[in-house]
């Protein structure tokens, strides 16, 4: 295991490097990383998979802030849901044993790669204020809790559902890096104080 913590920095880097483009966090490949080198599941691959994930996701969203980039009117009421439904979703990972949360995270992480690999492109919509409101809710708080669950921030999804409703691919990139870091810190932070 000694040997292999070495090869991790430079891969986490790589991941970093692409997944903050994206407008993601890079969770869903941290986590499995951590536990393949040994990590517990659910007490230490999820909680340090979502730290790197809001480091990564934090810094990009603070250039694409600088730059004008992020929609608040989108990444406020999905963060604010998904930071009162990660720890919901931490409460139930608490409850179930470890095998059900790693199949829950690879049915997750399949649905997105899925999805992405699909060739499934969304069409870009055009959503009234409200419907714009009531979408990053509850969209933002099933995301939530399945950060709290599994440790994903969710942005495989997000930047398709800014999509749709309305925003430019750059701007629901760069959107879906700040509510990627709103879901990210709740989910550690909640892991956090439950572990102790």
């Amino acid at each position: 295991m000694i040997n292999t913590l070495y090869l991790a920095p430079p891969v986490f880097f790589f991941i970093a490097f692409v997944f903050s483009m994206l407008g993601m966090g890079g969770s869903q490949l941290y986590i499995p990383i951590l536990f393949w080198l040994g990590m517990d599941f659910k007490t230490q691959a999820i909680p340090l998979g979502m730290l790197l994930n809001v480091v990564n996701s934090s810094s990009a969203a603070i250039t694409y802030g600088r730059k004008k980039l992020i929609d608040w009117r989108f990444a406020i009421p999905f963060g604010l849901s998904m930071i009162l439904l990660a720890p919901v979703g931490t409460w139930v990972n608490i409850s179930l044993p470890t095998k059900p949360v790693i199949l829950i995270f690879a049915l997750f992480t399949a649905s997105a790669a899925t999805l992405m690999l699909s060739g499934w492109r969304p069409k870009k919509g055009n959503l009234t204020s409200s419907q714009k409101i009531t979408m990053s809710i509850v969209a933002g708080g099933i995301l939530g809790f399945f950060a709290g669950l599994i440790g994903r921030g969710g942005g495989s999804f997000v930047v398709p559902l800014l999509y749709i409703a309305g925003l430019e691919a750059k701007l629901a990139a760069a959107t879906s890096a700040m509510v990627v870091t709103f879901s990210g810190l709740s989910s550690f932070v909640s892991h956090i104080f439950t572990a102790a």
